[in-house]
């Protein structure tokens, strides 16, 4: 015996019923129409819409309510700017550092030994407070620094001790920024 789904009423031959023609093509009409209609409902909003309301969609958020600079994407909307230098003397030391230096410094591979290894850091002191290092892989070695989870764990007089998880198998360059 026959039976009809719940959603469109299209018609479900029962196990024992012979094959009928009939009954294909009358679902295929129902999916037909029903294509069609929700066709109809779209038709031309998708290639005219520049806008969430233009797809039938009603905006969240007010534009009114966002600041210019969300709509514009302008810098001169912006509020609240920041001041930037139109020098580099004009800029403060707001640290109080006395000297900022940077060097690149390899770590050969033979220098690791229980995990760590000591570059030098001309400049750099044991007294944390009087000085301080900024270390950075070189691009070229930057997959094999962060593989090995280096990184800096004690300084002294123009020394940087370095700690490894993995001892890394290639040289390992480095730029050590030190501020005093």
């Amino acid at each position: 015996m026959s039976t009809k789904t719940t959603n469109y009423d299209l018609t479900k031959p029962g196990i024992d019923e012979a094959y009928d023609i009939a009954i294909p093509n009358a679902n295929m009409d129902i999916i037909d129409e029903a294509i069609k209609a929700v066709s109809n409902d779209v038709s031309g909003k998708a290639d005219k819409a520049t806008t969430l309301a233009g797809y039938g969609i009603i905006d969240a958020v007010l534009k009114s309510v966002l600041a210019a600079v969300a709509t514009s994407g302008s810098y001169a909307d912006l509020l609240n700017k920041p001041t930037i230098p139109a020098v580099l003397s004009a800029l403060t030391n707001d640290m109080n550092f006395k000297s900022i230096t940077w060097e690149t410094v390899s770590i050969p591979v033979a220098s690791w030994s229980s995990s760590q290894a000591t570059i030098a850091a001309a400049g750099m002191t044991a007294d944390t407070a009087a000085s301080s290092a900024i270390v950075v892989p070189e691009q070229s070695s930057s997959d094999a620094y962060t593989a090995a989870g280096i990184k800096a764990v004690a300084q002294g007089a123009d020394t940087l001790t370095m700690e490894c998880g993995t001892t890394p198998t290639v040289a390992i360059s480095v730029n050590v920024m030190i501020l005093k």
